[in-house]
């Protein structure tokens, strides 16, 4: 499983558009199956569960784990459908 850990990445303001280009971005190397993991600062992303299941669906993948450890890190698992 690949791990993205997007904690000190610059959004530029735009975190949904961040977090899509990032998920497109590596989704485009997985088969079916496959899974990626992203750690992020959810104060930073504030995304919800649906909105990150939106950019999941968007890319031919669905989240399999999602929870917050602290307010500074989040994890989400996609994998691909």
């Amino acid at each position: 499983m690949e791990m993205k850990d997007l904690r000190k990445a610059s959004c530029g303001g735009d975190p949904l558009g961040f977090m899509k280009r990032a998920v497109k971005s590596a989704s485009g190397s997985l088969k079916s199956g496959d899974e990626v993991a992203f750690i992020f600062n959810p104060e930073r992303f504030n995304l919800g569960p649906a909105v990150l299941q939106v950019i999941a669906g968007q890319n031919g993948m669905s989240i399999s784990e999602q929870n917050q450890v602290s307010s500074e890190e989040a994890h989400v698992r996609f994998r691909r459908i």
